[in-house]
């Protein structure tokens, strides 16, 4: 019976001849979990050759440097020829951009009436993010700790009632379906 568990010389010698590298075959077999008759024999796969040496001077007579070239064809799978040519946005066009797809919420006359009435601009964004009117967001007033609090608190013992009513229940249908 072959030793399925430990490589052997022997397998070692047999990958060579295959060509498969010593640390191919033990990445396979220890890291990869590959049955050792199928790591010795499967052949490598063939990586595509390298397309920056091709379109080096091309992409950097474009500005394009090797990484935006390599993300460009790897992730967005563009082609490689217009990931060279296509030039790259300045710092200054790509906020450009930004702005111009911003579709903004609230004006600027609308966040300092909310100033003037002691909201900030986080409490009234998340005011109108969470389905308040933009009017009530800007004029009621924000609660103090002690009103947090108490509110807190009345849910809370709003919750312990429920919980126990549902269980109260519950522990009564048992009871009667055991009897």
């Amino acid at each position: 019976m072959e030793n399925d568990y430990y490589l052997t010389p022997e397998h070692y010698e047999t990958a060579a001849t295959n060509g498969i590298s010593e640390q191919a075959l033990y990445r396979r077999v220890y890291h990869e979990r590959m049955p050792i008759k199928r790591a010795i024999t499967q052949p490598l796969q063939k990586k595509s050759p390298p397309l920056w040496p091709i379109w080096k001077e091309v992409a950097e007579a474009n500005g394009v440097k090797q990484a935006t070239f390599t993300y460009r064809v790897s992730k967005l799978n563009m082609d490689p020829e217009e990931a060279a040519t296509m030039k790259t946005a300045t710092r200054q066009e790509l906020a450009q951009r930004m702005n111009e797809n911003k579709a903004r919420v609230l004006t600027d006359e609308q966040i300092e009436t909310a100033r003037g009435n002691g909201i900030s601009y986080r409490c009234l964004h998340r005011r109108v993010e969470g389905g308040m009117s933009i009017a009530e967001a800007m004029t009621k007033p924000t609660m103090t700790k002690a009103e947090t609090a108490a509110y807190a608190r009345s849910k809370r013992k709003h919750d312990c009632y429920v919980r126990r009513s549902i269980s109260a229940f519950w522990g009564e249908k048992k009871s009667k379906t055991i009897v």
